[in-house]
């Protein structure tokens, strides 16, 4: 029978035996797996942002100028820093007009440039369907803020090169900071807001020099009285 000191002993060389092979098993891992951040690519330079939105009107009302939205992005949180807003059915600057559109820059509350759209009529048919993308970009050492693809029963086809796009001085080189919350946080629909059937922003785009890079569809709403019915869309807006 083995004496108390030698269980002892084999108790204290099993142990070292143990933590010497996990210690060996902890220096492969380490060797084997290289640290995850060093493993990360940096992302690119985003150079470009585009938003989809749309607005479903119901039973406008011309005569008091109902409804007035307002659609605010950018690069930048609007509490201290620049943003665009774009204005449907209406313009406040230099002072207000009923109808038409308006793309607007600011920086914090001074006003840097604005742009119309060349039509001016005003929301009268029973029910528009509005669509339009807006983006955010940088181009020539310039940031440009501009609607494009836009259409509604209204005003047509809108938006693009010739109009409703600003051209602003910038220090930046790209939109890494970007923050798609602003968007929805500051968009609203200003006036007449019963008259709105929902105001949601559909997708984001996000496009580095090389091409599309990441895409968000998730669906966010700034308004919305009725839920969306699937089979909606132009066509059935312009019956």
């Amino acid at each position: 029978m083995r004496s108390f000191d030698s269980v002892l002993a084999l108790r204290a060389r099993l142990a070292l035996i143990r933590a010497t092979s996990c210690l060996g098993l902890i220096v492969a891992i380490t060797i084997a797996s290289p640290s995850t951040c060093s493993a990360q690519e940096d992302p690119p330079d985003i150079v470009r942002i585009e938003e989809d939105w749309e607005l479903a009107i119901a039973a406008p009302d011309p005569v008091a100028d109902v409804p007035q939205v307002v659609c605010v992005f950018g690069p930048s949180d609007p509490n201290g820093s620049l943003y665009a807003v774009f204005e449907l059915n209406h313009a406040s600057l230099p002072d207000f007009a009923a109808g038409g559109m308006q793309l607007q820059c600011w920086y914090d509350s001074y006003v840097l440039g604005y742009d119309n759209h060349t039509h001016h009529g005003e929301f009268e048919a029973s029910v528009d369907y509005v669509t339009f993308t807006t983006v955010t970009r940088m181009h020539d050492d310039h940031m440009h803020l501009q609607i494009i693809n836009g259409n509604s029963i209204t005003w047509g086809e809108f938006g693009g090169e010739s109009n409703l796009n600003l051209r602003i001085n910038t220090w930046r080189n790209n939109f890494n900071d970007y923050d798609p919350e602003f968007s929805i946080a500051n968009s609203r629909v200003t006036f007449g807001a019963n008259r709105v059937n929902r105001f949601v922003r559909r997708e984001v785009r996000y496009y580095s020099a090389d091409g599309l890079y990441q895409t968000d569809e998730e669906d966010k709403y700034v308004h919305q009285l009725v839920v969306d019915d699937p089979s909606e869309g132009p066509e059935e807006a312009t019956e």
